[in-house]
């Protein structure tokens, strides 16, 4: 018989997988999902922006795979033109996702952010 307090902390641990249109495919646990080459699972992401229209970005730690309890080696803010520039000429220095992402806000919200925020991207 299984244990319902186990049962219920293998479920926290668990992940949706979805497909590129978000379609909910299957669950893996967090491990399972961050092996190999991993596995397209339901995520999110925090942008914070000062008030001079800068992003704060994390430099992954180098000792992680593609999760750990040591996340981040160093951070900083950065104008978003240099990012940009960054993200063209060293895109090796960006994870996949954080491309995606900078690319999703900059073609989808980045009015937003200006008529919300009043900041210029």
């Amino acid at each position: 018989m299984i244990n319902q307090r186990t049962s219920q902390e293998n479920k926290k641990d668990l992940l949706i997988l979805v497909d590129e249109t978000d379609k909910e495919l299957g669950y893996k646990s967090k491990s399972e999902c961050h092996q190999g080459e991993g596995s397209l699972h339901r995520a999110f992401s925090v942008f914070i922006f000062d008030n001079l229209g800068q992003l704060l970005i994390q430099k992954r730690a180098s000792s992680k795979p593609l999760w750990d309890s040591k996340e981040i080696d160093d951070w900083k803010f950065i104008k978003a033109d240099e990012l940009e520039d960054s993200i063209r000429n060293s895109r090796e220095n960006y994870t996949p996702w954080m491309k995606i992402e900078w690319e999703t806000i900059n073609n989808t919200y980045k009015n937003d952010l200006k008529n919300i925020t009043g900041l210029e991207l």
